[in-house]
């Protein structure tokens, strides 16, 4: 069960979405009266890992942690409650949520180590690192759809960029090309759906290293992963992610400094590298006022608004879990925004669960 575990937390990042022999289905379930928007995605799906994840219910059904429990109960419920409540899209969404739960129960009743986690994550973000340097070197992606690598250019679909008044993906093709031509670069996203997701999981997975590189006696291979890691964090131009590993490593400096050299060496040829590109990406070297970092944040201001109002007006229990973005047309009233996403894990909570789903969730995360 142990090795099961290790491999689930393994496969964390390469999650290939199967839905298309799942179509008719999804769409069998939709009532035409209900006007779903464009962006809302209707189709139901299955991943690899689902399968595995079922086994590990079957071993840890009768372990559920109080707080996680309760979470899940209140995400029913607030289905259940919702004006969508017959339609049985959040209830396979909801399946998800518990499946993914499945994971952290197994881990802590099968007191995995925290050292083979560590390992196991390491060992998954060298392959997502490779993958998505690739794709920022070739700003195109691979064809590893069966990784769950996303489609990030095509003719029908531009992934998450910004532009340059050069064509340049680094500070020495900007430096060698005198030829002023607008292009855009293409933000690497590894084997994640968005490069803020691939982010989220190389700052977890740079922990993880960090945990690896303080308990090991041969610390030159985990200094060297951990540069690459680095590297691979700045080709996702996620500020949020950018910004918490710089807090975090502050933090945790104080608490051991044997890290700094591969931490100072990746973090000066990251920023020597890149610092073109993180200048005209915005919000990381510099505030410009105008261009994708400033255009983000007004966007995410405009959806955080929608959010709190559609807390005010479903304070207890929300509109029901996955049912936001279905709920939001009616508050939008004309505004026209990039994004429907609310960009921020607590209103979403907040949004679709209510305060008492958020008051759950915040409980689970204490305890």
């Amino acid at each position: 069960m142990s090795r099961l575990l290790l491999l689930l937390v393994f496969l964390i990042p390469f999650q290939a979405r199967i839905y298309k022999f799942l179509g008719p289905l999804s769409r069998s379930w939709i009532d035409p009266a209900w006007q779903l928007p464009t962006y809302f995605e209707p189709h139901a799906d299955l991943f690899i890992t689902d399968f595995l994840l079922i086994v590990v219910l079957l071993l840890v059904a009768k372990f559920w942690d109080k707080y996680l429990a309760a979470f899940l109960g209140v995400a029913l419920l607030s289905i259940v409650v919702s004006d969508y409540a017959s339609y049985p899209l959040p209830y396979w969404r909801w399946g998800h949520l518990v499946l993914t739960s499945v994971l952290f129960l197994g881990v802590q009743q099968f007191r995995i180590p925290l050292k083979s986690i560590a390992k196991a994550v390491l060992a998954s973000s060298l392959v997502v690192c490779a993958v998505a340097l690739s794709q920022y070197v070739l700003q195109h992606h691979l064809g590893l759809k069966m990784l769950g690598e996303p489609t990030i250019i095509s003719k029908h679909t531009v992934g998450a960029h910004f532009l340059m008044p050069k064509q340049a993906i680094t500070l020495i093709d900007y430096l060698w090309n005198s030829e002023a031509v607008t292009s855009t670069i293409l933000r690497a996203a590894g084997t994640l759906p968005h490069p803020n997701m691939l982010g989220c999981f190389l700052l977890f997975s740079l922990l993880m290293t960090w945990y690896l590189y303080e308990k090991s006696e041969k610390k030159g291979l985990l200094g060297l992963c951990f540069c690459v890691q680095i590297i691979t964090l700045f080709t996702t131009y996620s500020r949020a992610a950018i910004f918490a590993f710089a807090g975090a490593s502050i933090l945790l400096l104080f608490k051991n400094r044997s890290i700094w050299k591969p931490l100072v060496i990746g973090t000066a040829v990251s920023v020597l590298l890149f610092f073109p590109q993180l200048f005209y990406r915005g919000g990381v070297v510099s505030a410009l006022s105008t261009g994708p970092a400033e255009e983000s944040d007004v966007m995410r201001v405009t959806m955080q608004e929608v959010a709190l109002q559609v807390i005010r007006d479903h304070p207890w229990l929300g509109v029901g879990f996955n049912n936001y973005l279905i709920a939001i047309p009616s508050y939008l009233q004309g505004k026209v925004v990039d994004t429907i996403f609310v960009h921020n894990i607590y209103l979403l909570i907040a949004a679709e669960m209510g305060l008492i789903g958020l008051a759950v969730f915040l409980l689970f995360c204490a305890y």
